[in-house]
């Protein structure tokens, strides 16, 4: 098997206490069809010593419906331009594009859907010609790619196609003012919609759209912060229909010289994902109040989680690409939820969707790196492995994980920083997925271990009272009850005894192993990790956070249990109960406990 040699995952691996050394790729990118642990989005690893797997996560599909590997690039035939294996078809003749769609989408649109469009560009009604496209070999944007950029020069502008995983990108670059109006007319037919839209360097948008032609006046040109991006593309393209697209982008709020509380508290006024190459956190101050306020949403696809895993640690990385603070506020930014009214196309309603729950430590603005990934813990707020926060699901397995990046010190809190005057910022960028690549996408990293769910033996797992959601492992001959409510999971209690509560376990009991009872008379708060042996383990009052290691080797027999690893949780055989012969076990096959 491949083992890993990814710098960035490995660091992420080595703070959990994993050794990189002995991680291999169980399942690369692979089509979702093929069930659980295959995803167009991820990779899946394992430690082949404490068998915890690790999910990495990205927002750019990598595979096609088909299951071939994507292939960014174009191919030239004659004086054509064709795409090589993507989750859509290009070609580009004399400038014409035409994009086709190799299966059904998310968003309503059909196999075979096209989109035509082919922009004529004018300053001051005059038309502006190029000559025959040059084909860059490595990309402008990333050096990771090559082959992927048709680039047209009109002299004062520059236009250019460029494909990556799942998206077709058609922009037109200003790299200084025309001094004159700026008109393109994509002269669009099919019966797939275009996302048109002009942008400055701050990301702030500029001039209009009247149906397929874009407009910037000279006026605003003339004032324009430089270069300036302008062009027409389709939505990203997805290797299957259904809910599960995920998108990243930003929504903002602008409005000049409007009171922070009105920013910071109203509908948002406008979104970018289709070409938005960086995710913001941050504000922007004007000459007497405030302008805008920024903030990110970032959606996975992690349906490629087993749904019988429970999720230990998750990580989200963004990989800085600048920051600036002119208001001197030293600003901070954080993870919170998000959930956004359409999960493959972020519009400015999305903004106030974001929550105010910290799911992670938040990152310093002097602590930013705009040279490497910077990386958010993230908290399981809930303590039930990650299923839940105040917003509802967090890390979804069946569908799209919504998360979001804001200012924190100001934007959630709702204090007012210090204004520094006209058009003066403050905020932390990272790079979107449009940036391309797996060198610097927003990524996700979801450390996991799979449950087994086995009752074993001849005795009875009874619930008198109430239990809230799941009895992992029980191997024996004697009874588990509930007498009242039991909260989550016992994990694996194993032996000829009983394993009993007559009041309230609270959260985790992960072992119990021998012929002896371990019964909670009270309350158990947190974790009971180890309990082996012969012997009986009894809680009579409450134990708060961590009973870590009890162990009585009375009459056992077994393999030590190490830490709760899960290295064990292979299906039962029998072998480790205190006859070591399993006779009464050999035909279970726990096919009634799904």
């Amino acid at each position: 098997m491949p083992v890993l040699v990814d710098a960035h995952l490995s660091k992420l691996l080595t703070r959990q206490g994993v050794d990189p050394r002995f991680v291999v790729l169980k399942q690369d990118y692979a089509s979702r069809k093929l069930g659980k642990e295959h995803s167009p989005y991820a990779r899946f690893w394992e430690d082949t010593v404490s068998h915890k797997r690790v999910m990495e996560v990205g927002i750019l599909p990598r595979v096609t419906n088909a299951g071939f590997f994507v292939v960014p690039k174009w191919q030239q035939e004659g004086n054509k331009y064709k795409s090589e294996e993507n989750c859509f078809e290009a070609e580009v003749e004399e400038g014409t594009v035409q994009v086709t769609c190799v299966n059904d989408q998310p968003n309503g649109r059909k196999k075979f859907d096209q989109a035509i469009w082919h922009p004529q560009v004018y300053l001051d009604g005059v038309e502006q010609h190029c000559g025959n496209p040059i084909w860059l070999e490595t990309d402008h944007m990333n050096p990771n790619y090559h082959f992927n950029v048709l680039e047209y020069d009109y002299g004062f502008c520059k236009r250019r196609i460029r494909i990556i995983e799942g998206r077709i990108r058609d922009r037109i670059t200003l790299a200084s003012n025309p001094d004159a109006e700026l008109r393109v007319a994509n002269n669009t037919t099919g019966n797939m919609r275009l996302r048109f839209g002009s942008r400055d360097s701050c990301s702030m948008p500029i001039g209009i759209v009247q149906g397929d032609v874009e407009i910037i006046s000279k006026e605003e040109l003339a004032k324009a912060s430089y270069p300036i991006t302008i062009g027409a593309s389709p939505e990203t393209f997805y290797p299957a229909a259904g809910a599960a697209s995920p998108v990243d982008g930003r929504c903002y709020h602008l409005s000049p010289d409007t009171a922070w509380a009105t920013i910071q508290g109203g509908a948002g006024t406008g979104a970018d994902d289709a070409g938005a190459t960086d995710i913001w956190a941050g504000f922007k101050s004007d000459a007497v109040d405030w302008a805008a306020i920024y903030r990110a949403i970032i959606l996975f696809n992690t349906a490629g989680l087993p749904d019988d895993c429970y999720i230990i640690g998750a990580v989200l990385s963004v990989f800085g690409e600048a920051k600036v603070d002119d208001n001197s506020c030293s600003p901070a930014i954080n993870v919170y939820s998000s959930a956004p009214a359409d999960p493959d196309a972020l519009v400015g309603g999305d903004y106030n969707s974001l929550g105010t729950e910290a799911l992670a430590t938040e990152i310093a603005y002097a602590a930013w790196s705009v040279v490497a990934y910077n990386d958010f813990t993230l908290i399981d707020v809930n303590t039930d492995g990650f299923a839940t926060n105040a917003d509802g699901t967090y890390i979804d397995k069946e569908g799209i994980t919504e998360l979001g990046l804001r200012e924190a010190t100001y934007d959630v809190t709702g204090d007012e920083p210090a204004g520094g005057g006209t058009d003066v910022y403050s905020y932390m960028r990272g790079y979107a997925a449009d940036q391309g690549d797996t060198a610097n996408d927003p990524k996700l990293v979801v450390t996991y271990v799979i449950r087994y769910y086995q009752a074993v033996g001849s005795g009875a797992v009874g619930i008198a009272g109430s239990l809230n959601r799941k009895t992992s492992k029980v191997v024996g001959a004697g009874s588990i009850a509930i007498a009242g409510t039991l909260i989550r999971l016992p994990k694996i209690g194993v032996g000829g005894g009983a394993v009993g509560m007559a009041g309230t376990l609270g959260w985790k009991f992960v072992q119990a192993v021998g012929q002896g009872a371990v019964a909670i008379a009270g309350a158990l708060s947190w974790k009971f990790v180890q309990a082996v042996g012969g012997g009986a383990v009894a809680i009579a009052g409450g134990v708060r956070y961590a009973h870590k290691s009890y162990r009585l080797f009375k009459g056992f027999i077994g393999r030590e249990l190490k830490e709760p690893t899960v290295r064990d949780q292979k299906p039962f055989t029998g072998r480790d109960l205190s006859d070591g012969t399993g006779r009464d076990l050999q035909d279970f096959e726990g096919r009634d406990l799904k």
